[in-house]
């Protein structure tokens, strides 16, 4: 899918350009802990499934595939979470 613009940006693609969005919920006993959001060139990242994500970290994909990250941004937010969906 294409990248945000403010992600674009950062991964300094150009606009339109495919990327790949990689969203994973961590959870314990059913109870959501964490999400991860992650977004990697779709040039970088074309191996990345969500079958291969259901057994590796994304980060672990990508370094089998010979990539050596330089840079990573990382920012934290709080939001409440909507559990309706959650079928525990």
């Amino acid at each position: 899918m294409s990248a945000p613009a403010m992600v674009a940006q950062q991964l300094q693609l150009p606009e339109g350009e495919a990327a790949v969005h990689a969203v994973r919920l961590r959870s314990i006993r059913c109870v959501p802990m964490m999400v991860t959001d992650a977004w990697v060139p779709h040039s970088i990242g074309r191996n990345v499934t969500e079958n291969a994500l259901r057994k590796q970290a994304l980060f672990e994909i990508l370094m089998a595939e010979g990539v050596k990250f330089g840079r990573v941004i990382q920012e934290t937010t709080a939001v409440d979470a909507d559990l309706s969906w959650l079928d525990c």
